[in-house]
């Protein structure tokens, strides 16, 4: 297909890009410190998220599109309302230094992966956090970015730098 349109508006690299549950928006989290939203398909400016913080590196949004998730260096991930862009949480328990969030398919979890040899999952259902370290924690080598979780929302795969994939049961 044909490029329709190549600028996000951010001033430096976006690092994700989020489709809304409901297919009307595009969220992008850039290095400038902003989550912009963009309308879907005309790609038309709907809003920015900024809270001071240099970088956002990761964006995922809720089961029912209300809300945002945003995650980046050196601070937890935050819940973000579409409708007014203020916080409506911070995920405590969550690692720092975040560079993906994933929601489960059953949208109860939200997994957070960053610069450590840890997978964090979130219960969004208010049940607590939990923390799972791969094979290379001894060694602190082993930095996951890329979580997924099983079509039943009952396992969690995580593959990063250097070393196999882990693998844990929820």
């Amino acid at each position: 297909g044909s490029e329709t349109q190549t600028n996000f508006g951010h001033s430096d690299s976006v690092f994700d890009l989020a489709f809304s549950p409901k297919k009307d928006l595009i969220a992008s989290a850039a290095n400038d410190g902003t989550v912009r939203l963009w309308s879907y398909p005309d790609l038309l400016p709907r809003g920015l998220f900024q809270d001071g913080r240099k970088s956002f590196d990761c964006v995922a949004f809720s089961e029912d599109g209300e809300t945002f998730f945003a995650g980046g260096p050196n601070s937890p991930p935050k819940e973000v309302s579409v409708d007014s862009l203020h916080e409506v949480s911070i995920l405590t328990g969550q690692a720092a230094n975040l560079n993906k969030l994933v929601l489960s398919p059953d949208w109860k979890r939200l997994a957070a992966t960053g610069w450590s040899p840890q997978v964090m999952i979130c219960e969004l259902t208010g049940e607590a956090s939990q923390s799972f370290q791969g094979l290379g924690a001894a060694t602190s080598v082993n930095m996951f970015f890329a979580p997924a979780f099983d079509p039943a929302s009952s396992r969690i795969v995580a593959a990063g730098e250097q070393g196999p994939a882990s693998d844990w049961d929820l």
